[in-house]
């Protein structure tokens, strides 16, 4: 990535907002035994207008005889409307209200007590 001065820059950028965020945290660069670091890496896609580099996260990555966090995870219900539901809601009225939620996926919260396990 340091070849490309301008995405290399990009990914910095990306990686101290995400940090003033609380979205991510620095972490020691010394690994314990049970430690496990989510690998990440830069998606590019130069035709978006605002949103060119974005930060991807594996989370099916795994430690060494260890599971991913996605195995771990509990996905529960869909918090999305159906597209259905959307259009039918936007029939019944006048007027609408539209926005765009920043980063509205980008935060898994971890208890304290479990984040060193």
């Amino acid at each position: 990535m340091k070849d490309n001065i301008w995405l290399y820059n990009e990914y910095i950028n990306i990686v101290k907002d995400q940090i003033k965020e609380n979205i991510v945290e620095e972490c020691s660069s010394h690994f314990e035994n049970n430690s496990y670091y989510m690998p990440h890496s830069a998606v590019v896609r130069k035709d978006k207008e605002t949103t060119k580099v974005r930060m991807v996260f594996d989370a099916s990555s795994k430690g060494r005889d260890c599971k991913s966090l996605n195995e771990y995870l509990y996905a529960g219900p869909p918090l999305n409307p159906g597209i259905i539901d959307v259009i039918l809601r936007f029939s019944e009225y006048e007027h609408a209200f539209c926005s765009d939620i920043q980063w509205a996926f980008l935060t898994i919260g971890i208890a304290e007590k479990i984040a060193t396990i």
